[in-house]
């Protein structure tokens, strides 16, 4: 049995083991063998604790032995947990007497750091009586330091960029790194049983002799050579070789480098720098020529002598600019341009191409690989006979314009990288450049000449210019003046020349004159206009527009003013009386519409500042158009002249009064209080125009229609305050005339109504709305029916109603639409007419024609053409109405149309006579075959006598006169037995008939039997 203590260290008592193994005391064994081991050499018992260790062991611990004794293993080692170290315990002891295990495992110190061990341990049971484990731990990291070492020497040679491959004498392959696999596609096993000669193809058995010679010589080298890939592919590379000699052996490690990047970059420098040597050529040539002519050719000699393309050309378009023409080549195979032309206005994409579509879309086109790209279709046979490969095509841009293409091939693919482009594209604009240079040049000499034949031709003008013409210097001297000039001033030249322009500008435009001038001589302008004044030499004043340019030395100092003196004393005499004119009317000298604008807005703007009224009078003779008619335009003007100063010496100062055009004037009247004071002075004026005027020994005697409106009860615009005054005077004359009307919200909407209601009837018209009604026209004596008149009726879709003319007739008369309606009468009436006759009735048809439509210039030529389309109808069928008055004015112009009118088979009659200003010569000379006397004096006859005497005076004055006589407006039968008595048998009425449709006439035709009691009458 071993024991243990501290005075005698380890004892044995088993006397047995002892002589069964032949040994001293196996206790002074150990501690001798523990005394000596430079291993960490220690002592577990069967359960792992520790019973003894060597001093090198504590020390690798860091424990002391008193520390360490009895601890158990698990407490030491950090690999493992207890029950994993028991079990390791366990393996040991199961492995036999004497037998050991090595193994690695991880020691934690008593500083924590953790030490990695190798382990040997051996199991013993009958050595000293009890099973122990002798264990022996070696710190193993420097191994394991050193190991790590090599794994990474070895990452970093299998992962290195370059190849690296250990090769003997005789060329064989020892060893490879991972890239040399990679990059020449073979795997490790394949290429250690290959030769150097097998992936290098320069290192022939001979070559490499002579290499390993040169190698031992010289330790190292370096040369280019290549390599063969696995798939047949040979690239450049660059070799690095090594000898060295190793344990008695030969080595060469090479370092192989795939530099085909290099030699395509160091392919791509040298490109360049052809092109760019192209280019500094082109330049060169650029300075020295003057014309295209001969710098395009050289541009293709350039670009294949020192760009290194096979063949370059430059194309130009056609005349039509429909096609590009070859017009200079220069290389290899330029007959391939033999009668080719590229045209530009196709639509297949296969046969535009890259020449038409680089002009046509003014871009630069690169084909990198003639044979495969679709834009090349149509030439690739062309193009592979030459051995092109690729192409490139640049538009030659002049501003805006694409004025030429140049064409270059080349007999690699992909020739055209981003650097060549960028040099082709700057050599393309060089000569771009150049054209422009050109150009100017050109321009430059034409201008010289040009500037040449305008001195002379500046100096001819100059000498005999109606036109002031001088020079003057910085010191405002007068230099040189042409003639023109000195007569207008009335100096001679000698006179001007020895003063400056000061001495005779007037002295309010001085100061201007001399800061212009001042601001040109400074720099900060170069020429001025202005108008001045001068005092001409016998003290007159002359009104001129001078304008100035300075002339300056290439330093930019002034040398000498170039002056233009225009006259323009005849044109401002003229321009204030255009001003007059502007403002005033030319007759009456009152303001105008423009005058009385601008004194209504100021009239209103100091309305805003203080209290009171604004009162805008809109004023229109009554009379006065009759008046005009029957005197004529001369004495017309006179009498406006008249009633314009009546109004004006009506008005206050403070007042405006206007012509607002034709027979119509405008008031405004500021600074009243109220509507009354207004009024009062509208009065006064109403009452001096109504007094009579004397006129060339003619006394004239008219009224005034007045509309007035007031702001601010109404609205503050001008332009809505005129056109609600002039409403207001309208609805003035709707009333009677001579009429003072204030305008309203009624008399707004009287006048909206009537607006309303005339757009109501174009729609009308348009949709078929408007018909035409037929009265009979009878003569009474003899029983029978002479004719109907056409009476227009409205049927109102919207109204639901048939509405009567007297309802819209008046709204219609004076608008734009009465003579439209007018035609449309006449040919709904001869279209009736003509279906009557065609049904065997014969009648005449009469219609009313309004006073517009018979003075307008194409009354007559629209009777002569309506007719024309009626040619059946006997003559007198239609008989055209027309009132009294339609014929005051120019009577002659109205009788020379109705005789027109008659020559085409018309009659006319006067209808509502009686109730006009017609005079008796009129009557006379009016080629109107009847007189319709008014159903006004008709109706009230019977028990009115001044009626009566009116009725009995028509029928005696168309008599006197020999014209038929109808009365209107018959309604009784005592009407008609009135008017058989005093000789008139022609009527028509409600006591005859009323109006119809054209469907019911020839119904009521048929049944007439005669006016009641006829035959009691005669």
């Amino acid at each position: 049995m071993v024991k243990f203590n501290e005075r005698d260290g380890w004892q044995c008592n088993n006397k047995d083991a002892v002589m069964n193994h032949g040994v001293e005391d196996p206790g002074q064994r150990i501690k001798q063998l523990l005394q000596v081991a430079s291993d960490g050499i220690h002592i577990l018992d069967r359960q792992g604790f520790l019973i003894e260790g060597s001093d090198y062991f504590f020390a690798l611990l860091g424990y002391s032995r008193a520390e360490a004794i009895g601890m158990h293993v698990s407490q030491w080692d950090a690999q493992w947990t207890r029950e994993e170290v028991m079990n390791v315990i366990d393996l040991n002891f199961q492995l036999g007497e004497g037998a050991h295990r090595t193994f690695e495992s991880l020691h934690r110190c008593k500083d924590g750091r953790i030490v990695p061990v190798e382990i040997t341990a051996r199991s013993y049971h009958a050595v000293l009586g009890e099973p122990f484990l002798y264990c022996s731990s070696r710190d193993i990291s420097e191994r394991r330091q050193f190991e790590a070492t090599l794994r990474f020497k070895q990452f970093g040679i299998d992962h290195a960029a370059e190849q690296m491959l250990w090769i003997d004498r005789q060329g064989r392959i020892l060893d490879v790194n991972e890239s040399a696999c990679r990059q020449l596609g073979y795997s490790y096993s394949e290429l250690v049983q290959m030769s150097v000669g097998d992936s290098d193809p320069f290192f022939t058995p001979d070559q490499w002799g002579r290499l390993w010679e040169k190698l031992k010589v010289h330790g190292t080298m370096s040369l280019e050579s290549s390599q063969r890939h696995r798939n047949g592919s040979i690239y450049p590379t660059e070799v690095l070789a090594n000898y060295f000699e190793y344990e008695g052996v030969e080595y060469n490690c090479m370092l192989v480098r795939d530099i085909s990047r290099r030699k395509a970059y160091e392919q791509r420098i040298q490109r360049l720098t052809d092109l760019y040597h192209a280019l500094s050529e082109i330049n060169q040539a650029i300075v020295r020529m003057e014309t295209k002519d001969k710098l395009f050719p050289l541009v293709c000699k350039v670009a294949v002598e020192f760009a290194g393309f096979e063949m370059a050309w430059i194309g130009v378009p056609s005349e039509q600019r429909d096609a590009i023409i070859p017009e200079v080549f220069y290389g290899t195979g330029t007959d391939y341009l033999t009668g080719l032309s590229f045209p530009l206005m196709t639509t297949d994409a296969e046969q535009l191409g890259p020449i038409a579509l680089s002009f046509r879309e003014a871009r630069n086109i690169f084909v990198n690989d003639f044979m495969s790209d679709p834009l090349t279709t149509p030439w690739k046979a062309r193009a592979q006979m030459y051995g092109w490969r690729s192409g490139a095509t640049f538009p030659i841009i002049q501003g805006d314009t694409v004025v030429a293409v140049m064409a270059v091939y080349a007999v690699t693919t992909d020739a055209f990288h981003e650097e060549a482009v960028t040099v082709l594209d700057e050599m393309v604009r060089d000569i771009a450049f150049a054209l422009d240079t050109f150009d100017r040049e050109l321009a430059r000499k034409k201008a010289e000449q040009s500037l040449y034949e305008r001195e002379q031709h500046f100096r001819a003008y100059f000498e005999r210019s109606m036109v002031g013409m001088a020079t003057t210097a910085s010191d405002r001297r007068w230099i040189e003046v042409n003639p023109a000039l000195c007569e207008m001033l009335g100096y001679s030249n000698a006179e001007l020349t020895g003063m400056s322009w000061e001495d005779i500008t007037h002295t309010e435009d001085l100061a201007l004159n001399r800061q212009l001038f001042e601001r040109v001589v400074s720099g900060k302008l170069d020429e001025y206009e202005f108008d001045k004044r001068f005092f001409k030499k016998n003290g007159d004043i002359i009104y001129t527009h001078v304008a100035a340019r300075a002339v300056r030395n290439p330093s930019g100092m002034l040398d000498y003013l170039v002056v233009l003196v225009d006259d323009l004393t005849l044109l401002r005499k003229q321009q204030l009386e255009l001003e007059r004119r502007v403002y005033y009317d030319t007759l009456t000298n009152l303001p105008n519409r423009a005058l009385l604008t601008d004194r209504l807005e100021h009239a209103l703007a100091q309305l805003k500042r203080s209290n009171g009224l604004v009162a805008v009078c809109f004023i229109d003779l009554d009379g006065f158009k009759q008046v005009n008619d029957t005197y004529g335009h001369a004495l017309g003007d006179h009498l406006l002249v008249a009633v314009g100063k009546r109004i004006h010496d009506a008005c206050r100062t403070t007042d405006t009064v206007a012509r607002f055009g034709g027979d119509e004037f405008v008031v405004i009247i500021e600074g009243n209080s109220d509507q009354s004071e207004c009024l009062f002075l509208l009065q006064r004026i109403q009452e001096t125009i109504g007094q009579p005027f004397q006129i060339e020994g003619h006394w004239l005697k008219i009224s005034a229609s007045i509309g007035v409106t007031l702001c601010p009860d109404d609205v503050s615009d001008g332009e809505v305050l005129l056109r609600h005054a002039d409403q207001a005077m309208y609805l003035a004359k709707q009333s009677g005339r001579d009429r003072i009307y204030f305008f309203d919200a009624q008399s707004e909407h009287l006048m909206r109504h009537r607006t309303h209601t005339l757009e109501r009837l174009e729609q009308a018209l348009a949709l078929g709305e408007l018909q035409l009604y037929y009265q009979p026209k009878v003569d009474m004596l003899q029983g029978r029916v002479i004719g109907l008149e056409a009476l227009i009726r409205w049927h109102d879709s919207m109204q639901g109603r048939l509405v009567l003319p007297g309802e819209f007739i008046p709204l219609v008369e004076g608008s734009h639409f009465e003579i439209v309606l007018s035609e449309w009468v006449v040919r709904q009436a001869l279209c009736q007419l003509s279906e009557w006759h065609r049904m065997g009735l014969d009648l005449s048809l009469s219609v009313n024609i309004p006073a517009p439509h018979l003075r307008s210039p194409g009354f007559v030529d629209f009777i002569r053409l309506e007719m024309a389309v009626y040619p059946q109808l006997p003559p007198r069928a239609l008989e055209l109405e027309i009132l009294e008055t339609a014929a005051l004015g120019d009577l002659d112009a109205v009788i020379q149309k109705m005789m027109h009118c008659m020559d085409f088979g018309v009659s006319f009659s006067i209808d509502d006579f009686g109730t006009g200003y017609a005079s008796l010569s009129y009557l006379r000379r009016l080629p109107a075959s009847i007189i319709k006397i008014d159903q006004v004096f008709i109706r009230d006859m019977l028990h009115d006598p001044e009626d009566l005497s009116i009725v009995q005076g028509v029928i005696g004055l168309a008599l006197a006169f020999h014209k038929a006589v109808l009365a209107e407006g018959v309604e009784t039968i005592a009407h008609g037995r009135k008017l058989l008595d005093m000789g008139c048998s022609l009527a028509q009425g409600f006591g005859i008939a009323r109006p119809m449709p054209a469907a019911e006439v020839p119904v009521w035709i048929r049944n007439f039997k005669g006016f009641p009691e006829e035959s009691s009458q005669q």
